[in-house]
């Protein structure tokens, strides 16, 4: 039974990477058939094996060098297998346009324009990923993220069928039990306990949504796959592992104005308390090297040059606009006109000023235009809460009396591929899924 079970990790293994294995393993079909289980426990192997080599090599070398030296060993540990099962796939739907052509130059062993392009970017994507972590969280990121993109591809089989009557993948496409799923699950779940919990369990979460198919329909990221193929196929299987991608934002209120309590002073430019203290205490609650970007004001100028040395500036992060009202006391407003801002608080727009509708649009343009894996936003009460309400999904009501003090900070994670639809199908994310984001805390 040991040697049994031995016999199909080792088989795993002699697919997947080109480590040597013990002569008595034999070749089979029905030893391919049961190596489904063991996708991440090849995946723990090959991540261990990258993150040791990081580790060594980093301290030799810089960052970069020793990334690009993990990143070489696993293509060669894999002999590149997964990074051509990508190009593979991009070349056929790239290029084909019915089932049969697609299959074929899925086939054919000649990477295509589409495929050259896209296995340059998905190893640039890589890299970068893995240089923005912080260096002592990267050994725990190569081990999670190769156990658990296996175990991704491995539920895949749990619901579909290999495409091809024949291949040299076919055996091990064969559809899997629950309890293979759940043993390779437990495998995959192992490196995760090297990882702070918040980042777990939004990591999990994520990646449920994107390939769940156990007792249910094909999750939503594969349905193109699925509608043009009808089954699986080794190259959609294999490019499946290596895409998974969020976006970290932190969002920083200012220091305390130095103004008179009462005043309304929306875009007025005034000086905030010394940011100093504030940006000791916030450098550690980010990520080492997390770009910065903040509203041009003074009040929050300051406090993003103290954590940054060369922060970039959007104006598109300014505090709302009241007009006229700025610089004068609430209580001397016009009652008027407060009380329709109350009725109407998503549209009303004070004389020469701006609604909230109009704030949240520039502010989530904003943010859809960052790129890298996170980013430090350092802003307003007003932009923080518009941004929240739009990536959880709240109305007006509750996300405009949220509480942010003032140096607080907000964590909140955005799946980016939710949030890459046109603008004109904005309406149908939020009705099929309102919360595109997931909050890790609020106002610490």
């Amino acid at each position: 039974m040991l040697k049994r079970e031995i016999e199909y990790f080792f088989g795993a293994l002699r697919f997947f990477t080109r480590l040597p294995v013990p002569a008595w393993v034999g070749h089979s079909s029905e030893a391919l058939e049961r190596a489904t289980r063991y996708f991440p426990a090849v995946g723990l192997l090959v991540g261990a094996i990258a993150a040791s080599i990081f580790s060594v090599t980093s301290t030799l070398w810089p960052t970069t060098l020793a990334v690009l030296a993990s990143m070489a060993s696993t293509l060669y540990l894999t002999g590149g297998f997964h990074e051509d099962g990508w190009s593979d796939m991009v070349d056929g739907f790239g290029g084909g346009w019915e089932k049969a052509q697609i299959l074929a130059i899925m086939k054919d062993s000649r990477i295509g324009s589409f495929g050259a392009m896209a296995l340059v970017m998905l190893l640039l994507t890589k890299f970068c990923a893995l240089v923005e972590i912080d260096p002592l969280a990267i050994p725990a990121a190569l081990l999670a993220g190769h156990a658990v993109s296996r175990f991704a591809a491995a539920t895949l089989l749990r619901a579909l069928d290999y495409v091809r009557d024949e291949g040299k993948a076919k055996p091990l496409a064969t559809r899997i039990g629950g309890g293979e799923l759940l043993f390779a699950g437990g495998t995959a779940l192992l490196p995760l306990l090297l990882l702070p919990l918040p980042e777990v369990l939004c990591g999990l979460t994520l990646a449920t949504l994107a390939t769940l198919v156990a007792g249910a329909d094909v999750p939503p990221a594969d349905r193109r796959l699925y509608r043009r193929l009808s089954r699986c196929h080794a190259a959609a299987l294999g490019s499946r592992l290596l895409l998974r991608t969020a976006v970290q934002l932190f969002l920083i209120r200012h220091p305390r104005p130095l103004l008179a309590a009462g005043i309304c002073y929306g875009q007025l430019d005034v000086e905030a308390a010394d940011p100093q203290p504030l940006a000791e205490r916030l450098r550690g609650l980010l990520p080492a090297g997390t770009p910065v970007v903040a509203s041009p004001s003074r009040r929050t100028r300051g406090l993003a040059e103290a954590l940054q040395r060369r922060p970039r500036f959007d104006r598109r992060l300014l505090e709302i606009d009241f007009g006229a009202w700025e610089g004068r006391p609430w209580d001397q407003l016009d009652r008027r006109l407060l009380d329709a801002w109350a009725a109407d608080v998503l549209h009303f727009v004070p004389p020469g000023g701006e609604s909230a509708a109009m704030l949240q649009a520039r502010a989530v343009d904003c943010v859809r235009s960052l790129r890298g894996p996170r980013c430090a936003l350092v802003t307003h009460a007003g932009v923080i809460r518009a941004v929240l309400g739009h990536w959880l999904g709240l109305p007006v009501g509750e996300w405009s009396r949220l509480t942010l003090d003032f140096g607080s900070i907000t964590r909140l994670e955005i799946e980016r591929a939710q949030d890459e639809l046109p603008s004109g199908r904005r309406e149908e994310r939020q009705r099929h899924s309102p919360a595109a984001g997931v909050l890790h805390y609020l106002n610490r």
